[in-house]
């Protein structure tokens, strides 16, 4: 009998607690949420020689210097660095924190 009063305790502890969860008093009433689209941050041409790259994102400029080893793609061709425009979407690959290695373009 004493063993039977143990398990009828603990259940009638246990049991308020697995119907409560993260805090929330009432377990019908969860909030869903839908996950969040991440921010898309393009690095774009701002200016182009054809000894340097110039690149912005978010309000920060960065100028690279480009040498005549530099391999240029634009929209997936191989180009040169005439070819590159200022508002082009571009990634660089860069040999140091100054010179860039690769330059990738996409026309928008």
């Amino acid at each position: 009998m004493p063993s039977v009063l143990i398990a009828i305790a603990a259940l009638a502890f246990l049991a308020p607690a697995s119907l409560v969860h993260a805090g929330h008093s009432n377990p019908t009433t969860f909030k869903t949420t839908k996950p969040k689209t991440p921010v898309k941050h393009d690095t774009v041409i701002s200016s182009v020689t054809a000894t340097a790259i110039t690149v912005s994102q978010d309000n920060q400029t960065k100028t690279y210097q480009i040498s005549a080893f530099t391999e240029v793609t634009v929209n997936g061709q191989r180009a040169t660095v005439a070819d590159l425009k200022p508002g082009m979407i571009v990634s660089v690959v860069l040999t140091d924190p100054t010179r860039v290695s690769r330059i990738t373009a996409m026309s928008k």
